[in-house]
């Protein structure tokens, strides 16, 4: 079997492949990070997984922040990062991770953008 190419949508990889002449397709589930019930809320994590950015493209407020880790977290704490008009805001912030489910006990407001640094 040789591999032809290699794509990753969303979590899936599929591949494909010529065996005797023919080419088939085949694929994997690859662990993923999402949030869940928040929908149009961005979450874009840095490389190494010590930086993290949740932007809420929507006019809906959030009490907390539900998300799904694909591997675990550096710490159980992060300095959440947020701005108010000219100001910057930081506090520190427990993580409650359960089941592969971090819960953020902090609000998100309609089209604000925070900063988690683990």
């Amino acid at each position: 079997m040789r591999r032809l190419s290699t794509e990753s949508v969303s979590g899936l990889f599929l591949s494909v492949a010529m065996v005797d002449g023919s080419v088939i397709f085949y694929g994997s589930v690859e662990p993923t990070d999402y949030l869940i019930n928040m929908p149009h809320v961005k979450l874009n994590i840095q490389e190494n997984g010590k930086v993290v950015w949740l932007a809420n493209f929507n006019l809906d407020s959030y009490t907390e922040i539900k998300w799904h880790i694909s591997e675990p977290l550096p710490s159980t704490t992060a300095t959440l990062i947020r701005k108010y008009g000219s100001s910057i805001e930081k506090e520190v912030v427990k993580i409650d991770v359960r089941d592969n489910l971090a819960t953020i006990k902090s609000s998100l407001s309609p089209l604000e953008t925070i900063q988690l640094i683990f």
